[in-house]
């Protein structure tokens, strides 16, 4: 994964339906314009689970691409067979993490390992927000639905 383009996704967990093709499109322009392979989910809530959607939907143009679940906790790990990912894994920097603060953590992780973040942000508050306003701290380039 280190020497791929990766993007992660960041959103509220009560994103809308209506969400779908604008990740997708999204998704969709990051694959072409700067070969983004990598996609990494957290798997929590409506967004994660649109952006789970549209990336394996973009797999039958794009069979090079990846959606991998990077599960905050152990038992996050079961969505990986719900879901249609590549491949799960609970990243060994949260090794030790209390579950409370594993989310946040995680999504510190996501956004330091990619190079692109799709976000939906409604609110300046929450989970989303602070890891959208994280990857802005380090340089991101954001793609704001």
């Amino acid at each position: 994964m280190e020497k791929e383009n990766i993007c992660c996704f960041f959103g509220h967990r009560d994103a809308p339906e209506a969400l779908l093709p604008a990740i997708a499109a999204a998704a969709r322009a990051l694959i072409e314009t700067e070969e983004v392979s990598v996609f990494l989910v957290g798997g929590h809530g409506n967004f994660d689970r649109l952006a789970a959607e549209a990336v394996a939907s973009l797999r039958q143009e794009y069979p090079h691409i990846r959606l991998l679940l990077a599960a905050a906790y152990g038992t996050a790990l079961r969505k990986a067979e719900e879901g249609p990912y590549d491949g799960a894994f609970v990243p060994r920097a949260l090794k030790g993490v209390p579950t409370k603060a594993a989310i946040p953590r995680r999504n510190r992780w996501m956004a330091a390992k990619s190079q692109y973040v799709i976000a939906f942000l409604e609110r300046e508050t929450g989970g989303a927000y602070t890891a959208v306003a994280y990857a802005r701290r380090k340089g991101k380039k954001i793609l704001l639905l």
